[in-house]
């Protein structure tokens, strides 16, 4: 079940791909913060303002994710929200 939520509806696929799971980019995934990821290193750049690196799940030992729906239908890692539910 794990497997078909992360490569369908949850879309964790699309940047958490290849032997790596992770697409060595960079994405406003929406989470609010003093810290603006990667606009620090490129403060004239708006689509770098709050971005960060889509982090490798290579070495994850929990699969299932603690996820929310974010801005352009990215999903979050992040452990600032307490649900799993797939929206």
């Amino acid at each position: 079940m794990n497997f078909l939520l992360f490569n369908t509806k949850a879309g964790c696929a699309e940047c958490h791909s290849g032997w790596r799971f992770t697409d060595d980019s960079f994405y406003d995934v929406g989470v609010a913060g003093d810290d603006i990821g990667r606009g620090a290193a490129f403060p004239g750049v708006a689509l770098m303002q709050n971005a960060f690196k889509t982090p490798t799940l290579r070495t994850s030992i929990v699969v299932i994710p603690t996820c929310t729906t974010a801005p352009r239908t990215r999903w979050t890692t992040s452990s600032s929200y307490t649900t799993s539910e797939v929206g």
